[in-house]
């Protein structure tokens, strides 16, 4: 285990090597999420490394070199933000160590490698990208 993480619903997030679970504590239900190649809207990795819960109910996922996560918990997806060098704006790294949310509810995201990052507002990225961007005046 990795990262736990109980979000205001209710519902317990365990983070390992093993992926994903969302566990139903009144009943001990439990989902597994883990990558799929052939799902661009699973999770990124199974190597999960951090959890964060933001104000909007979005579930952030952290993992060792796969990237960063949003979980959606109302469409079911997953949405990816990944390091590429041929996009300035993307993440520094795809090794995420943790996730945080400020008072002016930007997003900020630690590296292991190459510092810290902060999510460009309502960023989403392009359809059939898996690249989201990332302000470039906090990347270290």
């Amino acid at each position: 285990m990795n990262a736990i993480l109980l979000d205001h619903s209710g519902y317990l997030w365990v983070g390992s090597t093993q992926g994903l679970d969302r566990i139903q504590r009144s009943t001990g239900n439990f989902s597994r999420y883990i990558h799929n190649p052939n799902n661009p809207n699973s999770l990124s990795g199974n190597l999960v490394t951090s959890l964060f819960e933001d104000n909007q109910g979005m579930i952030w996922v952290g993992t060792q070199n796969t990237g960063l996560n949003r979980y959606d918990p109302i469409t079911r997806k997953f949405l990816r933000f990944r390091y590429s060098p041929e996009r300035p704006y993307s993440l520094s790294s795809d090794m995420v160590t943790c996730i945080y949310q400020d008072h002016a509810e930007r997003v900020w995201i630690g590296t292991t490698d190459a510092g810290l990052n902060r999510l460009v507002a309502n960023s989403i990225p392009p359809k059939g990208s898996t690249i989201a961007p990332t302000d470039p005046s906090w990347r270290s």
